[in-house]
Protein backbone atom coordinates (compact mmCIF):
# COMPACT_ATOMS: atom_id res chain seq x y z
CA UNK A 1 0.00 0.00 0.00
CA UNK A 2 2.81 2.45 0.84
CA UNK A 3 4.57 1.79 -2.45
CA UNK A 4 1.34 2.39 -4.38
CA UNK A 5 1.07 5.78 -2.70
CA UNK A 6 4.57 6.86 -3.74
CA UNK A 7 6.59 5.80 -0.72
CA UNK A 8 9.96 4.16 -1.21
CA UNK A 9 10.44 1.58 1.51
CA UNK A 10 13.89 0.35 2.47
CA UNK A 11 14.35 -2.62 4.76
CA UNK A 12 17.79 -3.49 6.13
CA UNK A 13 18.83 -7.13 5.93
CA UNK A 14 19.91 -7.15 9.59
CA UNK A 15 18.36 -5.74 12.75
CA UNK A 16 19.54 -2.23 13.43
CA UNK A 17 17.74 -1.75 16.74
CA UNK A 18 16.33 -4.13 19.30
CA UNK A 19 15.06 -4.22 22.87
CA UNK A 20 16.23 -6.71 25.47
CA UNK A 21 13.15 -8.03 27.25
CA UNK A 22 15.06 -10.38 29.52
CA UNK A 23 14.96 -9.45 33.17
CA UNK A 24 16.60 -12.39 35.00
CA UNK A 25 13.46 -13.31 36.94
CA UNK A 26 13.84 -16.99 36.17
CA UNK A 27 17.62 -17.16 35.94
CA UNK A 28 18.46 -15.16 39.04
CA UNK A 29 16.90 -14.17 42.37
CA UNK A 30 18.00 -10.57 41.69
CA UNK A 31 16.26 -8.60 38.97
CA UNK A 32 18.83 -6.40 37.26
CA UNK A 33 16.44 -3.90 35.65
CA UNK A 34 12.70 -3.23 35.36
CA UNK A 35 10.92 -3.72 32.08
CA UNK A 36 9.60 -0.60 30.36
CA UNK A 37 5.97 -1.11 31.36
CA UNK A 38 6.97 -1.74 34.99
CA UNK A 39 8.70 1.60 35.58
CA UNK A 40 6.44 3.75 33.37
CA UNK A 41 3.10 3.76 35.17
CA UNK A 42 0.13 4.79 33.08
CA UNK A 43 1.52 3.51 29.79
CA UNK A 44 -1.49 1.26 29.30
CA UNK A 45 -3.79 4.28 29.66
CA UNK A 46 -2.40 5.56 26.37
CA UNK A 47 -3.26 2.39 24.46
CA UNK A 48 -6.72 3.67 23.54
CA UNK A 49 -5.22 6.92 22.28
CA UNK A 50 -2.66 5.00 20.24
CA UNK A 51 -5.40 2.82 18.78
CA UNK A 52 -7.26 5.99 17.80
CA UNK A 53 -4.12 7.44 16.25
CA UNK A 54 -3.43 4.35 14.14
CA UNK A 55 -7.00 3.09 13.59
CA UNK A 56 -6.80 3.74 9.86
CA UNK A 57 -3.20 2.65 9.40
CA UNK A 58 -4.31 -0.51 7.65
CA UNK A 59 -7.20 -0.22 5.32
CA UNK A 60 -9.55 2.71 4.90
CA UNK A 61 -7.15 5.58 4.07
CA UNK A 62 -8.94 8.19 6.17
CA UNK A 63 -7.24 11.52 5.62
CA UNK A 64 -6.50 13.42 8.80
CA UNK A 65 -5.04 16.86 9.22
CA UNK A 66 -1.79 17.69 10.96
CA UNK A 67 -3.88 19.45 13.63
CA UNK A 68 -5.80 16.23 14.37
CA UNK A 69 -2.54 14.32 14.69
CA UNK A 70 -1.14 17.01 17.00
CA UNK A 71 -4.19 16.87 19.27
CA UNK A 72 -3.88 13.11 19.68
CA UNK A 73 -0.12 13.39 20.24
CA UNK A 74 -0.74 16.00 22.96
CA UNK A 75 -3.18 13.65 24.71
CA UNK A 76 -0.70 10.79 24.56
CA UNK A 77 2.16 12.88 25.94
CA UNK A 78 -0.07 14.69 28.47
CA UNK A 79 1.45 17.87 27.02
CA UNK A 80 -1.35 20.16 28.18
CA UNK A 81 -1.66 18.78 31.71
CA UNK A 82 -0.67 21.02 34.60
CA UNK A 83 1.25 20.45 37.80
CA UNK A 84 1.62 22.60 40.93
CA UNK A 85 5.23 23.27 41.86
CA UNK A 86 6.83 24.95 44.84
CA UNK A 87 10.09 26.80 44.37
CA UNK A 88 12.36 27.37 47.36
CA UNK A 89 14.98 30.03 46.79
CA UNK A 90 18.33 29.49 48.47
CA UNK A 91 19.38 33.11 48.94
CA UNK A 92 22.96 32.08 49.67
CA UNK A 93 23.21 31.22 45.95
CA UNK A 94 21.56 34.36 44.55
CA UNK A 95 23.27 37.74 44.61
CA UNK A 96 21.78 40.37 46.84
CA UNK A 97 20.27 43.38 45.11
CA UNK A 98 22.22 46.62 45.00
CA UNK A 99 21.36 48.28 48.35
CA UNK A 100 21.48 51.74 46.77
CA UNK A 101 18.70 50.88 44.29
CA UNK A 102 15.08 49.85 44.56
CA UNK A 103 14.14 46.55 42.90
CA UNK A 104 11.37 46.82 40.30
CA UNK A 105 11.25 43.16 39.26
CA UNK A 106 13.33 40.01 39.48
CA UNK A 107 13.74 38.55 36.03
CA UNK A 108 13.21 34.87 36.66
CA UNK A 109 12.75 32.02 34.19
CA UNK A 110 12.98 28.25 34.08
CA UNK A 111 15.34 26.92 31.41
CA UNK A 112 15.56 23.59 29.61
CA UNK A 113 18.77 21.62 28.92
CA UNK A 114 19.41 23.81 25.84
CA UNK A 115 19.31 26.92 28.05
CA UNK A 116 16.05 28.00 26.40
CA UNK A 117 13.42 29.82 28.46
CA UNK A 118 10.40 27.56 28.87
CA UNK A 119 8.58 29.44 31.65
CA UNK A 120 9.09 33.07 32.65
CA UNK A 121 6.84 34.38 35.40
CA UNK A 122 9.19 37.14 36.66
CA UNK A 123 8.83 38.03 40.32
CA UNK A 124 7.13 41.15 41.64
CA UNK A 125 6.74 39.99 45.25
CA UNK A 126 8.10 42.40 47.86
CA UNK A 127 8.77 39.49 50.25
CA UNK A 128 11.05 37.93 47.62
CA UNK A 129 12.79 41.29 46.98
CA UNK A 130 13.42 41.73 50.71
CA UNK A 131 14.17 38.03 51.23
CA UNK A 132 11.57 37.69 53.96
CA UNK A 133 10.07 34.72 52.11
CA UNK A 134 11.85 32.13 50.03
CA UNK A 135 8.88 30.15 48.69
CA UNK A 136 6.85 30.74 45.55
CA UNK A 137 4.20 28.45 44.06
CA UNK A 138 3.27 28.12 40.39
CA UNK A 139 0.74 26.16 38.34
CA UNK A 140 2.69 25.13 35.22
CA UNK A 141 2.39 22.82 32.23
CA UNK A 142 3.63 19.29 32.81
CA UNK A 143 6.04 19.54 29.87
CA UNK A 144 7.67 22.59 31.51
CA UNK A 145 8.04 20.67 34.77
CA UNK A 146 9.54 17.67 32.96
CA UNK A 147 12.09 19.77 31.06
CA UNK A 148 13.17 22.44 33.58
CA UNK A 149 16.80 21.91 34.61
CA UNK A 150 18.01 25.40 35.58
CA UNK A 151 16.83 28.97 35.99
CA UNK A 152 17.99 32.50 35.33
CA UNK A 153 17.89 35.30 37.87
CA UNK A 154 18.69 39.00 37.72
CA UNK A 155 17.28 42.26 39.03
CA UNK A 156 15.73 45.14 37.16
CA UNK A 157 15.80 48.30 39.23
CA UNK A 158 13.43 51.27 39.34
CA UNK A 159 15.98 53.31 37.34
CA UNK A 160 15.72 50.64 34.55
CA UNK A 161 19.25 49.36 35.12
CA UNK A 162 19.99 45.65 35.54
CA UNK A 163 22.15 43.49 37.75
CA UNK A 164 24.33 40.72 36.34
CA UNK A 165 22.49 37.65 35.10
CA UNK A 166 23.15 34.37 36.86
CA UNK A 167 22.09 30.87 35.91
CA UNK A 168 21.29 28.48 38.74
CA UNK A 169 20.84 24.70 38.63
CA UNK A 170 17.57 23.29 39.93
CA UNK A 171 17.38 20.44 42.41
CA UNK A 172 14.01 18.74 42.08
CA UNK A 173 12.34 16.69 44.79
CA UNK A 174 9.13 15.70 43.03
CA UNK A 175 7.33 19.01 42.47
CA UNK A 176 9.52 20.91 44.93
CA UNK A 177 12.32 22.89 43.29
CA UNK A 178 15.30 24.07 45.30
CA UNK A 179 17.48 26.77 43.78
Amino acid sequence: MSYANGWDVYVPDTSTIWHDYTDNRIQSPTKYRPLHWEDHPGVSANLELLKDLYKDAYGTKTVRSAEQFLEIAKKISKYDEHVDIEIQFDYSKTPEPDPSKKVKVIIFALLDRNNKEIFRPDLYDEEIFTRTSNVKKFHIYNHVHENAVSCLWFYKYEDDSFSDRIDLPITKEGTKYIL
